[in-house]
C-alpha cells in the first residue's frame, strides 16, 4: 500500500486558498464572458485531479494566534465548481458568449489614457525640418 505524504494543516490551507481565489477570479471572468475555455478547463481539471477530495478529507478550521483563521473547506470548492461549470453550460446553450466590458472598467482605462496624454503634453516636440533638400545636378547623366 502506497503511503500518502503528510502535508501540513497550513499547507493545506494554502493549496485550498489559492483554489478558492481562482475560482472567485474566473467567476468574475465568467461574468464578463471572458475565458470561459479556460475556467471550464480549470473546473474540470479540478473535478478530475481528485483535489477537491482531498479537501474533503482535510476540511478543517482553525484559529490560530494573532486571530489567524485557518480554513479547508472541500463542499465549498466543490459547490464553486459546479455553479461556475453549470454558468459556462448556460451560457454555450444559449449562445450568451459575446465578451462584455463593464463600465467601472471602461472608466478605468479612460483615467488612464488621461494620465498618459497629460504626461506625455510635458515632453518637447522635436522641430522637424520638412522642406525639400537643395536639388544637385550631377554631370554625364544618361541625356548627354
Amino acid at each position: 500500500m502506497r503511503k500518502m505524504c503528510e502535508v501540513s494543516e497550513l499547507d493545506m490551507h494554502l493549496v485550498w486558498r489559492e483554489t478558492n481565489s481562482r475560482l472567485d477570479t474566473l467567476a468574475r471572468s465568467v461574468a464578463e464572458c471572458k475565458n470561459l475555455e479556460g475556467a471550464l478547463d480549470f473546473c474540470r481539471w479540478l473535478q478530475g485531479s481528485g483535489l477537491i477530495r482531498i479537501f474533503k478529507t482535510h476540511a478543517h478550521e482553525l484559529h490560530w494566534p494573532q486571530s489567524r483563521h485557518f480554513r479547508v473547506d472541500g463542499s465549498l470548492i466543490d459547490s464553486k465548481v459546479s455553479d461556475l461549470m453549470r454558468e459556462i453550460q448556460d451560457r454555450y446553450r444559449t449562445g450568451n458568449i459575446q465578451p462584455r466590458v463593464d463600465m467601472a472598467e471602461l472608466e478605468r482605462i479612460s483615467y488612464k489614457l488621461d494620465l498618459i496624454a497629460g504626461q506625455l503634453s510635458y515632453l518637447p516636440v522635436p522641430q522637424v525640418d520638412i522642406s525639400a533638400p537643395p536639388l544637385r545636378v550631377i554631370q554625364g547623366g544618361s541625356n548627354e
